[in-house]
């Protein structure tokens, strides 16, 4: 039976058992050290013991020993002898004199002993005579005897005891623990992950308030298994899906072959695979395709730099998007937008190229159509501002002439438009009469002014004398419509120098409405020195105060249009000036760019929007620009703070929309780091500028800010409805949410809330307040 017990318990509890002899071991070798230490301490104090009797011979009898030496009284000194015997322990007493006599009583022991000498001498007439020695032997048998007797009683009592005590906490360990984690590694190996099974328990009872390890391990596995299961789950779920998303894939091959014009080819470039859209938009057969370059549709058109840009692309493993000129087999040319994705393998090389192409030609012929219209006036069939601007761009040198007829508004009213249109087109004529050779071109930039734009002017008077001829003909020679004769004054700003001369230009033609002159050409001392002294006395303002601490954020309310609430507020900068007026950026923001103060006003921002947010339970708009987004120190800072304060989810960076990202892959990776820290994103000014919907996609926008000229006007202005309305289908399509600016009044508000804006941002809702004052839309 206790075979057994001890068996179950112990033997065959590998842990119990291994638990059992280091416990036994270690308690040995206390009771051990315990025992050496106290011994030692009983042998210590034995030896003090003994110490004692020989200081009590030395003191008691060692001055009557030298007095009955000294008087030569035998006896006496066989009776101190036998005095010091009588001592404990002392088993021996002798006494040797220097002339030879000596006197003994015990006798010499050859077992364990202490032994001690004390000289004798006696003082006589003021001389030590030496005597002789005294010897004392102690017997430490009686000591050794009582300390083996202690280390039996020691060993045999602690050892019971630690027998019992580590018996005893090993069966409380085996009850308590052992045959619990049997009972677990059982379960465990029963465990399957597409069966749910029942949960484990032990047989124990389990607090509530106090789980101890086994609670917890218990738990534990019970959770590890409802996850695998839940995973188990899962992958079967994503397994269904992806043989659903395989057919689906099938059906897509199927569309894509019946809508696009489908290609493959290997790492040469060579043709392995066409689809039959491909054969009959180009009139080849497939026969004809395979095997042979994609060059084969190269048209001469294409420059080379389109191929070469395609080819380290696709090389480089990413995937090239973009339109070209292709040729068919007839010769005849059409244009696509074409996509190559290289196709790797599980090692990640590239195996071949899929190219899928749509059919543009239309689109581009149209397009075409359309640019033309926008370069050219309407009514006159002359390029138009658009057109001067970009040809400016396209030369070298240029003179240029800015002619504007003099209170044309007064013949409109006078002769009404009918032939107010007709001055325009009589006097467009006049003027490409002096376009008489290929180095001319005359422009209408706006209803009443043109320009005139000489790219090989000889010299500068030579085009001078003919901006003066020009004045002299317009002006003396009347223009006839019907019975009505209209004489013309003509104001015209002239300037030669590329940079910035269209500008100039302008300058200069205002510089002669003020001067009532004919014509003026532009000079560099108009204005400048004026507008410098301009420039740096708003400069040192602005450092001033970024110094005193004077830039400061306004906040702005973004209304939501479905709970009707405010939920959400722009941070909008603000200078207080020293008088404490509030100065708007326009009159110092750029300046501040210029001097390149911007950056620090950015992180000022930053600090006062998440300084805001920290405050209030509303997320807030950080107005961003790309060049702060390139800005290391800019965005560093950015990033680091967000992180810092743990604010990610309350934060918005909107960036201005008409600024183009040159530098896509730092930018994404900016705006990539801010939404992993919770940072959502808002393209404001949306619709007027650099509306580029495939970046849209590509930054995962959340917000679309419609720009407030499409708002402000839009209960007015069917176009500007209609407008705001596509671009509002095309957020709700993209899973992104619309927020409209301007909005002024009630009528306004009425009509975005109407066509599907999410928010609202304006005049109407809140002008912008500072901080202390967010709280009054709180308590609204």
């Amino acid at each position: 039976m206790i075979h057994n017990f001890l068996y179950n318990y112990f033997i065959d509890r590998k842990v119990s058992f291994k638990l059992l002899i280091l416990t036994l071991l270690f308690s040995a070798l206390i009771t051990l050290m315990i025992t050496i230490v106290q011994l030692y301490i009983d042998y210590k104090n034995g030896m003090k013991a003994i110490d004692t009797q020989f200081s009590l011979v030395e003191s008691s009898y060692l001055a009557s020993v030298n007095q009955s030496i000294w008087v030569f009284d035998n006896k006496q000194i066989i009776l101190q002898l036998d005095g010091i015997l009588n001592l404990p322990d002392i088993e021996y007493a002798a006494i040797d004199l220097i002339e030879g006599e000596h006197y003994e009583r015990g006798s010499i022991l050859d077992k364990k002993h202490a032994q001690k000498k004390f000289n004798l001498h006696y003082h006589h007439n003021s001389q030590d005579i030496e005597l002789g020695e005294l010897t004392v032997i102690a017997d430490l048998s009686n000591l050794y005897k009582q300390l083996t007797d202690k280390i039996i009683i020691i060993l045999f009592s602690q050892g019971i005891k630690t027998f019992l005590t580590s018996f005893f906490i090993l069966f409380i360990f085996q009850r308590l623990v052992t045959r619990h984690l049997e009972h677990i590694a059982k379960y465990t190996k029963m465990l399957r992950i597409d069966t749910k099974p029942e949960q484990l328990s032990l047989n124990k009872t389990i607090s509530t308030s106090k789980r101890d390890e086994l609670d917890n391990l218990t738990q534990a596995i019970n959770t590890m298994q409802d996850e695998l299961y839940k995973s188990f789950l899962n992958i079967s779920a994503e397994l269904e899906a992806r043989n659903k998303a395989e057919k689906t894939l099938l059906e897509y091959k199927k569309a894509l072959d019946a809508s696009a014009y489908v290609s493959k080819s290997d790492l040469n470039g060579d043709i392995t695979y066409v689809n039959d859209a491909l054969c009959s938009a180009t009139g080849y057969t497939r026969d004809e395709l395979i095997g042979k370059p994609h060059n084969i549709f190269k048209h001469k058109e294409t420059p080379k730099e389109i191929y070469k840009e395609m080819w380290e692309t696709i090389q480089n493993k990413n995937i090239w998007q973009g339109n070209m000129i292709n040729i068919k087999k007839d010769g005849s040319a059409f244009y696509i937008t074409q996509t190559i994705i290289p196709v790797l393998d599980t090692n990640g090389e590239i195996v071949e190229y899929i190219a899928s192409r749509y059919d543009i030609t239309e689109l581009v012929e149209k397009r075409k159509t359309l640019e033309k219209q926008y370069k050219t006036d309407r009514l006159t069939t002359l390029g138009n501002r658009f057109k001067l601007l970009n040809d400016i761009e396209t030369i070298d040198s240029a003179a240029l002439a800015i002619i504007d007829i003099d209170s044309f508004k007064e013949i409109n009213d006078f002769y009404g438009h009918e032939i107010g249109d007709h001055v325009i087109i009589e006097l467009s004529k006049r003027l490409l009469e002096l376009t008489n050779d290929r180095f001319a071109e005359v422009y209408r930039l706006q209803a009443d002014q043109f320009a005139f734009l000489c790219t090989e002017c000889t010299t500068k008077d030579k085009f001078e004398n003919t901006i003066k001829k020009l004045v002299d003909k317009l002006t003396n020679n009347p223009i006839y419509f019907q019975q009505h004769e209209i004489l013309l004054r003509v104001t015209i700003g002239i300037a030669f120098e590329k940079k910035d001369l269209f500008i100039n230009a302008d300058i200069a033609l205002k510089i002669a409405k003020q001067e009532n002159k004919n014509s003026v050409t532009y000079e560099k001392t108009f204005n400048i020195e004026e507008q410098y002294k301009n420039n740096l006395e708003w400069t040192k303002k602005v450092k001033k105060a970024l110094d005193e601490d004077r830039i400061v954020a306004f906040f702005q309310p973004i209304y939501n249009q479905h709970n009707k609430k405010i939920e959400k507020f722009e941070a909008l900068v603000r200078m207080i000036d020293t008088d404490d007026k509030v100065i708007s950026p326009f009159f110092f923001l750029e300046i501040a760019k210029k001097a390149k103060l911007y950056s620090k006003i950015t992180m000022i921002m930053i600090d006062k929007a998440i300084e805001a947010a920290k405050s209030h339970d509303y997320e807030f708009s950080i107005n961003l620009t790309i060049d702060d987004v390139v800005n290391k120190d800019v965005a560093t800072y950015f990033l680091e703070n967000i992180k810092t304060n743990n604010i990610g989810h309350k934060i918005v960076i909107e960036l201005v929309e008409s600024e183009g990202i040159e530098n896509f892959d730092e930018f994404y990776s900016f705006i990539e780091q801010a939404k992993q820290l919770g940072c959502k994103l808002a393209i404001d000014d949306f619709g007027t500028g650099y509306s580029n919907f495939e970046y849209l996609l590509k930054l995962d926008v959340d917000y679309i800010k419609i720009d407030g000229s499409l708002v402000k006007d839009i209960d007015k202005d069917k176009n500007m409805r209609l407008v705001a309305e596509n671009i509002i289908s095309f957020a709700k399509i993209a899973n992104m949410q619309t927020i409209a600016e301007f909005v002024s009044h009630k009528e306004i508000a009425d009509i975005v809330s109407a066509i599907g804006v999410d928010y609202s941002q304006g005049y109407y809702f809140g002008e912008p307040v500072p901080y202390d004052e967010i709280t009054k839309f709180t308590q609204r």
